[in-house]
């Protein structure tokens, strides 16, 4: 297919602005282009194998949490939640063409979960906590629809696997706050505190073998709102322009799509066809 092709107007989806979610706001954040490629064009790529464990993990805790609230044995909860963590992940990874780091993962899963479980029952005792809790705003004009994971009386808590923690920033003007890598995390979860009316929010950083829970302060919900707020006004400017110009303002970093899990060789091979007049200037 030609790029003349590619840019025809009739073949351009959306017309206007999506509904948007956390995750498509954070995804034009970290590459405007991949962007581009799933809301004008309808394209997704490989299933990140690492979001394939978050999710896996993610199901068995609520598998866990679900059994309980049923009466069932917590040890038994908790060998059926393994379980079914382990064949959720196995089924996902079946495809991914690195064995090592597949069974690398494999045999952390059942820690990952039991690790993720303990994390919440200790933090938040005697009490089961609602899962997947939708969420409906509107941010400057635009409607807003996610989900949050865990929602306590008085928090709601997201899971994030992890391979390492973070460290609390322990200096100068953002102390007390994540580091700037993980301004994902909270702008998500600003939207989430913007949609409750302020409910306080945290986010569970889980390894197979620790965790963190960090609860969001005002400052720091603040600065991402800010930032959610920004994006949202750059993406309506963006929607409203003619497909050409959007492919201009919306180059991709040729230079770290090699090292990116998320550009796999389909999005990457249209994505050298849209922007091909572009490929070759070093400024991108």
């Amino acid at each position: 297919m030609q790029v003349s092709e590619l840019l025809k107007e009739e073949l351009i989806q959306p017309k206007e602005m999506p509904k948007l979610s956390p995750s498509s706001i954070n995804l034009y954040a970290q590459d405007p282009a991949l962007w581009v490629l799933k809301h004008y064009y309808g394209s997704t790529g490989m299933f990140n194998i690492y979001a394939m464990r978050g999710v896996s993990i993610e199901e068995g805790v609520n598998e866990y949490f679900s059994l309980q609230s049923q009466g069932k044995c917590p040890a038994a909860s908790l060998l059926d939640a393994v379980k079914l963590a382990q064949g959720d992940f196995t089924t996902k990874s079946f495809f991914w063409d690195d064995d090592e780091i597949v069974t690398d993962l494999e045999q952390k899963i059942a820690p990952w979960v039991l690790q993720s479980i303990g994390a919440l029952e200790e933090n938040f005792p005697n009490e089961l906590p609602k899962m997947q809790t939708e969420i409906e705003t509107e941010i400057e004009g635009m409607p807003i629809r996610g989900f949050m994971d865990y929602s306590f009386v008085v928090i709601d808590v997201d899971l994030k696997t992890c391979n390492t923690l973070p460290s609390i920033v322990s200096r100068g003007a953002r102390k007390g706050m994540l580091p700037a890598d993980k301004r994902a995390n909270v702008r998500q979860q600003a939207i989430y505190s913007h949609a409750t009316h302020g409910q306080d929010v945290a986010l569970a950083y889980v390894t197979h073998d620790d965790y963190l829970i960090h609860e969001l302060g005002e400052k720091e919900l603040d600065e991402a709102m800010e930032s959610v707020v920004a994006l949202i006004k750059e993406m309506k400017e963006i929607i409203s322009l003619p497909i050409e110009e959007v492919i201009e303002r919306t180059v991709p970093k040729w230079k770290s799509m090699g090292y990116s899990f998320y550009w796999d060789a389909n999005l990457t091979s249209l994505a050298e066809i849209i922007w091909s007049n572009y490929k070759e200037d070093e400024g991108y």
